[in-house]
């Protein structure tokens, strides 16, 4: 599978493979930190032209030496053959909806006549079967034939199944009969009494009450893992999930089946997470008498949002075995658990395509912009929560005004603590002038590929104006810190297709990101081929303003983390690490120095 993409000029592609910033010292680099158990040899480095051996060990980038093998006397050392091809960091997804895409896998996705008409439909949904759930998810009906239908229409269509349908962009839902009867009261009743048509709130809510077959979701919880792997992402940031599938991933990742790290963020409107927060904040609570008593002293106060949170909890010891009863073991690399809560995800808008997007001023197709879902008010209490218990507030914030209750709601709240995380905004589509600054020091969370997915609607919705400081990404960066993510499984993981997009090409151009694919990987000049005319036109190109270089563009992709830092190939650092042939393809990826994926075997 093609890796690096997008239209490139040669010197933007040796300042991707020559950052100035990761280079270090010979004496720092060739001084091995530890023994290394794998040693990648004949590799070319960002940065360098000499051939280098790579040294791993127990998750970390351990020794690198220059023109020569790692050596050592240990007979055991596995060795891998370079070839003398690049060795890069890996990628980042930071934006997906990890059970969602994993349940995509069981559902139908309805096209052409089957997502328009409704005798196509019904003609779709006979011929389904029912895999992950007691039930059958449907995506991608047009929003004229879902007003057309409810849950009495849907359930003659469907005959005896429950379905689940979701227009194409996501948001809201409509239930058949039999769906609405499987929800718990009183979500039962609210869902009857709307005839089957669930808002963005209720459907959210909804989804989290409707039974699953947990060993068939683990399964393609698993699968759909493997798949961002094999496109050399080895972190996804997985929005708005259930404390059930962090449980599932807790569980993989015990067995050591987790071929990717996952940072998982709940979903505010799933009831588990209360209970989670709380067990949480326990368990640091446990944690910090525990490292007091290892230091002699006695006990220690709470603070009086820790007694709170406590009353009831247990420690949740999910980290290790415990060395004392009530006290949390110490985990010796926090940053190699694969599955970890991270945070909270919590909606104040919903989207453009569905005119669910608050805006500051109405929709130039005319309807009215509804207003944001959530108070300044309650983006504060959940900041001090999330700070309390040491997670990362995301919110999503498409329109300018949804945005405004984010803002509003950081800088309503206290002074916070030195370690506390910053707060992601998710989607970030459209960013009036005058909040720039006031993103200062959080992190936005931005998905290039919707700029071209809206392309057919989102001049009509916004006007001139407004489109002109809307998908933002060159001015954006330097105010607050960016994360790419796909939004899977609304649109596809595809980092090739992303970079494209963030450089100003046509994403669904083939000979655009073939040419950059080749040039990346071999930093030479690479020919110009003809480009086709872009599906969209030009005009749906990301305006120069907004463009970042491919290189900076890769950049993007390879930041981890809630702090979205840079990945390195350096001694130290997490060996989340790609191997590529000189035309730019996969051959090897690593994922905290294990082997997760060889696409090109």
């Amino acid at each position: 599978m093609a890796l690096l993409t997008g239209s490139a000029a040669c010197s933007e592609i040796r300042d991707f493979l020559i950052p100035p910033a990761s280079i270090e010292s010979p004496t720092r680099r060739d001084r091995p930190s530890s023994t290394p158990t794998l040693a990648i040899d004949d590799v070319l480095l960002p940065g360098e032209t000499t051939p280098s051996s790579v040294g791993l060990r127990s998750g970390r980038i351990v020794a690198i030496t220059r023109g020569r093998a790692l050596p050592s006397d240990d007979p055991h050392l596995q060795r891998v053959a370079g070839d003398g091809q690049p060795l890069v960091p890996a990628l980042t997804d930071a934006h997906v909806h990890l059970e969602g895409a994993a349940l995509l896998r069981d559902a139908v996705l309805l096209r052409g006549d089957s997502a328009a008409r409704p005798g196509a439909l019904a003609t779709a949904l006979g011929e389904q079967q029912v895999a992950a759930s007691a039930w059958l998810w449907a995506l991608g009906p047009q929003p004229a034939l879902i007003s057309g239908l409810d849950a009495d229409s849907l359930q003659a269509m469907a005959g005896t199944m429950p379905v689940w349908l979701s227009p194409a962009d996501g948001h809201g839902a409509l239930l058949s009969a039999r769906a609405c009867a499987m929800l718990p009261s009183p979500l039962r009743e609210r869902a009857l009494t709307a005839r089957g048509r669930l808002d963005d709130a209720l459907a959210r809510r909804a989804w989290w009450a409707m039974p699953r077959r947990a060993a068939r979701v683990s399964a393609l919880l698993l699968s759909e893992l493997r798949d961002h792997a094999a496109r050399g992402v080895v972190e996804v940031h997985a929005m708005a999930e259930s404390v059930a599938t962090l449980r599932m991933l807790e569980a993989l990742d015990a067995t050591g089946r987790l071929p990717v790290r996952v940072l998982v963020y709940l979903d505010a409107d799933e009831p588990a997470t209360e209970a989670e927060i709380a067990r949480v904040v326990a368990a640091r609570v446990a944690e910090r008498r525990a490292a007091e008593r290892r230091r002699g002293r006695s006990g220690g106060l709470l603070t009086k949002a820790e007694a709170a949170a406590a009353q009831g909890a247990a420690p949740s010891l999910r980290d290790g075995a415990d060395a004392h009863p009530g006290e949390a073991a110490a985990t010796p690399d926090p940053d190699l658990r694969l599955a970890r809560l991270q945070g909270v995800k919590l909606y104040a808008d919903g989207s453009l395509g569905a005119h669910s997007a608050a805006l500051a001023a109405p929709y130039g197709d005319g309807p009215q912009a509804p207003a944001p879902t959530v108070e300044a008010a309650a983006v504060t209490e959940w900041l001090a929560r999330c700070d309390n218990a040491g997670l990362q507030l995301a919110v999503h914030a498409v329109g300018d005004a949804a945005l405004e209750r984010v803002l509003s709601g950081i800088a309503a709240a206290p002074p916070r603590p030195k370690t506390a995380l910053p707060v992601r905004v998710e989607h970030a589509q459209v960013v009036a002038p005058g909040q720039l600054s006031r993103l200062h020091g959080q992190v936005c969370s931005i998905q290039p590929l919707h700029r071209h997915d809206d392309g057919a609607f989102a001049r009509t919705r916004l006007g001139d104006d407004r489109m002109a400081w809307s998908y933002r990404a060159a001015t954006l960066e330097p105010t607050c810190r960016l994360l790419i993510g796909s939004d899977q499984p609304i649109s596809a993981t595809n980092p090739p297709a992303m970079a494209v997009e963030l450089s100003g090409g046509d994403p669904s151009a083939p000979s655009e990101l073939e040419a950059a694919l080749q040039a990346v990987a071999a930093a030479v000049p690479t020919p110009a081929s003809a480009t086709p005319a872009p599906a969209l036109g030009t005009a749906a190109r990301r305006p120069p303003a907004e463009r970042v270089s491919i290189a900076q563009a890769w950049q993007l992709l390879r930041r981890h983390g809630p702090r979205a830092a840079e990945r390195r190939v350096e001694v130290g650092a997490v060996a989340d690490l790609l191997l590529l042939d000189r035309s730019g393809q996969l051959v090897k990826v690593w994922t905290q120095g294990r082997l997760t994926a060889q696409p090109r075997r």
